[in-house]
């Protein structure tokens, strides 16, 4: 049975069926001097390397960058956030707003969220439909934070027809919840895909012949 399932993931991993979507990796998620909540912050440098990874064997990167209650937020959103006085609001004009290095390249879309994942007719929603039309079904995923807006966008995708991979370490916690992680990790790989440390997916993507090992 392992086997088998390892062939599977080798095959959802190929280079030529897989698209790396990275939520919100933003300053505000996953810069200590810009993150409004307490407790401390994973490192992102596994989702660095994925980045690289992703770019050197071909497989395209789409970007979601997130507002927090800042303008054109939705309705529902706006009564959230005025229903909790003081609540943290990043908006586009916001120096935490921006990404975290390496950040996109210009040829790599980034999308605009008020929602954790997005909206019904939003242009993310339409890259990514005309990715699974050239046939790569497999989304991998990282960024932040792992319990809301990457699970978000993990089901949103699911139920657009996407296989999703999580590259687990390259998954980043809310600093204020400590069990988000590995809620997270349990939910995913249980419910949605598959949840595999990133050092895997780098392995599939680069290696020459594109194999997965275990």
């Amino acid at each position: 049975m392992q086997g088998m399932a390892d062939a599977v993931v080798g095959e959802l991993l190929s280079t030529q069926k897989c698209v790396l979507v990275v939520v919100d990796a933003q300053r505000w998620f996953l810069a200590p001097e810009h993150c409004p909540f307490p407790g401390p912050i994973q490192s992102f440098q596994p989702g660095v390397k994925i980045i690289a990874a992703a770019r050197k064997a071909g497989v395209p990167v789409v970007w979601t960058a997130s507002v927090e209650g800042g303008a054109g937020s939705p309705e529902t959103v706006r009564r959230r956030w005025a229903a909790r006085p003081g609540e943290p609001v990043l908006d586009v004009d916001d120096p935490a707003f921006e990404f975290v290095p390496p950040g996109p390249e210009p040829a790599e879309p980034v999308f605009l969220k008020h929602l954790p994942g997005g909206q019904d007719g939003d242009l993310f929603g339409a890259t990514m439909s005309e990715h699974f039309r050239a046939g790569r079904s497999t989304a991998v995923i990282c960024g932040a934070w792992a319990g809301r807006c990457v699970l978000a966008v993990s089901l949103r995708l699911q139920s657009s027809g996407f296989d999703l991979v999580a590259a687990v370490d390259a998954v980043v916690a809310h600093p204020s919840h400590p069990h988000e992680h590995s809620t997270f990790v349990a939910t995913f790989d249980s419910v949605v895909g598959f949840a595999l440390p990133s050092r895997k997916i780098r392995q599939a993507w680069l290696e020459r012949p594109h194999t997965y090992r275990a």
